[in-house]
């Protein structure tokens, strides 16, 4: 993240589980103009990364509908790419915040942000107020 210049607005989405969260921030505020804005979503669950059976169970769960919705093909075609071992093997490396990790992390790197519980995700809102 070596940009030159500055940004009016910096948005992630789902990319920040896959980061070192306080350094990539602390870049971020640097490149966000005054004025600007930083809006992040992001997974948020109770445990940093959900056992392997939880999304192999989610896919056969999800198999049904995506057989009505896509058709035997495509239903086949989604079922085998979400237990696929190199999939699964992304999934195992993904380290999810809890909602009070999100408050603790985010707030005390981003004075002032906004954290808005939205369920699977937390949205994180934060003006640069620095001076024009």
């Amino acid at each position: 993240m070596d940009f030159t210049g500055s940004f009016d607005l910096i948005y992630s989405h789902t990319t920040f589980h896959h980061l070192n969260v306080p350094h990539v921030l602390e870049k971020c505020k640097n490149m966000l103009a005054p004025g600007g804005v930083l809006y992040i979503i992001d997974n948020v669950s109770k445990r940093p990364t959900p056992p392997t059976l939880t999304y192999i169970i989610g896919a056969i769960m999800e198999y049904q509908g995506n057989h009505q919705r896509y058709g035997s093909q495509d239903a086949k075609r989604i079922f085998r790419h979400s237990v696929s071992s190199n999939w699964l093997a992304h999934l195992s490396s993904d380290r999810y915040l809890s909602e009070a990790d999100y408050h603790s992390v985010y707030g005390s790197i981003l004075h002032g942000c906004e954290l808005i519980y939205g369920g699977w995700n937390m949205k994180v809102i934060w003006k640069n107020y620095k001076s024009y």
